[in-house]
């Protein structure tokens, strides 16, 4: 009932299943909602039996149902912190690609920069995320939006808006 209730609030349903999906976990949206109940009710109960004040079991119960969105945070904060080291070095791998490609097509152009493997581990698990989404034929926002998610810094917002305007107005960037 609670995964329909904030299916019903689009900003907190895309902001979870953006997190959950950025850092490929297995879990869906209501395993995760889930957890975070239990662990709230869990805090409930043990900050009853513990601290004798309304304030503390409160607060006990917040830190632990709060715990699950921060592991995820910290996750994907360590994820933008590997990759921002090689993420230069991947775009110019993309450029060197486009350039020598004939038919300028964004989609292979990552596919076949992919193919080079030359990229380095960090970055290239988050191209072949990307390459994933837009080989099946999602919406190219939520491709870019994800792909922007996972590398977190504003160097990638640039280049998502170009491979967006290639993407979408479809012409030479």
């Amino acid at each position: 009932r609670f995964a329909k209730y904030v299916s019903r609030h689009p900003f907190i349903y895309r902001h979870l299943t953006d997190l959950l999906e950025s850092m490929r976990f297995e879990w869906k949206l209501s395993s995760f909602i889930f957890v975070t109940i239990v662990l709230v009710l869990s805090g409930i109960v043990i900050g009853a039996a513990v601290f004798n004040t309304l304030k503390g079991v409160i607060v006990f119960s917040l830190i632990l149902g709060g715990l699950p969105y921060l592991v995820l945070r910290m996750r994907l904060i360590g994820l933008q912190m590997k990759t921002r080291l090689e993420f230069l070095p991947a775009v110019e791998v993309f450029y060197q690609q486009y350039v020598l490609s004939s038919h300028k097509n964004i989609r292979s152009v990552i596919r076949g920069s992919l193919a080079g493997n030359r990229m380095m581990y960090p970055v290239k698990s988050v191209f072949e995320q990307l390459d994933r989404n837009l080989a099946t034929n999602r919406e190219v926002e939520d491709c870019l939006r994800l792909f922007s998610l996972s590398l977190g810094h504003l160097w990638a917002d640039y280049f998502v808006n170009i491979i967006r305007f290639g993407l979408v107005e479809g012409i030479d960037v």
